[in-house]
């Protein structure tokens, strides 16, 4: 993603807002939504689509938001997303559409749906935590499997394992609960520290790990390392089986638009097949989601997702 000190920048040199928009749409590699602060009011602005941009309503007070849960406890509604290409302005007035620019192709951020936004957000109309429960429904129907319980990583996970457990009829129970101080783990900078940071987040519950034959679900594997060490603590707890249901593809290229990885090379799916992660995990089997439950669990059609990091 472009940095919001360049944006400003090339926006400020130009002789309107809405031209200095343009220029970023000109002038940039990858993504954008903008919030501009002006004495007229505040501008917002979406570019292709990969990153949310909502707009939030209470009486005669309007607000805009990367996520519509920041509206959830003050009180306001959602009006609706601002459109890709969409540049508008909020003030005493209301919200008014000031540009329309025609970008192409239109790409939404699937990752958002999977992982990246608030379970309790809604973007393009679609809820986040219904996606989730949807892929994890979708995943059960086309990868079933004999099992105990159903259980997810957390948080990541949860919404994918309780739509698992509702479709296929297996409870759903804890077998890790999340440390509530530690940071995500995956956007540590070094190896070292990411190990370090999964080993505190989450805490396991023996009492629903031993003699019983589970299914984790999570949002993705990058590297494998995390799982692995999960997979090997809890059949170590006496865990009977460990079965893997994971939400999106699998993870084959960094996204240059900032959402998963950094490196081609740490994605484990570019060097091995799923018959070789699944061993290399430990794991009694091992199943991803694929496009077609992107498309049917967020409901837009899959040539207006953005896809790239799945893709070769």
């Amino acid at each position: 993603m472009p940095d919001s000190a360049i944006l400003s920048k090339i926006v400020s040199r130009e002789a309107s807002i809405q031209k200095g928009i343009e220029k970023v749409v000109c002038s940039i590699q990858g993504d954008f939504s903008i919030i501009i602060l002006a004495k007229e009011g505040i501008y917002a602005s979406r570019g292709w689509g990969r990153k949310p941009l909502i707009l939030g309503k209470k009486d005669k007070t309007y607000a805009v938001s990367s996520e519509s849960c920041s509206f959830n406890n003050i009180g306001m509604e959602i009006e609706r997303d601002v459109k890709p290409g969409e540049t508008v302005l909020l003030n005493q007035g209301g919200i008014e559409r000031v540009a329309q620019l025609d970008l192409k192709p239109i790409k939404y951020g699937t990752f958002e749906w999977v992982y990246t936004a608030n379970a309790s957000s809604v973007i393009e109309g679609v809820s986040v935590e219904k996606a989730r429960n949807r892929i994890g429904e979708l995943m059960a129907e086309k990868y079933p499997v004999e099992a105990d319980i159903v259980s997810a990583i957390p948080n990541s996970g949860i919404g994918h394992a309780i739509g698992y457990s509702h479709r296929s009829g297996i409870p759903y129970a804890r077998v890790f609960v999340k440390y509530d101080y530690a940071d995500r783990s995956y956007t540590q900078e070094t190896q070292e520290e990411r190990d370090r940071e999964a080993r505190t987040k989450l805490l396991p519950i023996k009492e629903n790990i031993k003699g019983m034959r589970i299914v984790i679900a999570d949002d993705s594997i990058v590297r494998g390392t995390q799982m692995k060490t999960k997979i090997t603590l809890l059949k170590q707890l006496g865990a009977k089986e460990v079965h893997l249901r994971i939400g999106s593809a699998p993870l084959m290229s960094a996204c240059k638009y900032g959402k998963t990885t950094r490196k081609d090379e740490e994605c484990v799916a570019r060097r091995m097949s799923l018959s070789e992660i699944s061993d290399s995990l430990e794991a009694d089997s091992l199943a991803y989601a694929d496009f077609d439950i992107f498309e049917k669990a967020i409901g837009i059609p899959k040539e207006n997702l953005c896809l790239e990091c799945w893709s070769m």
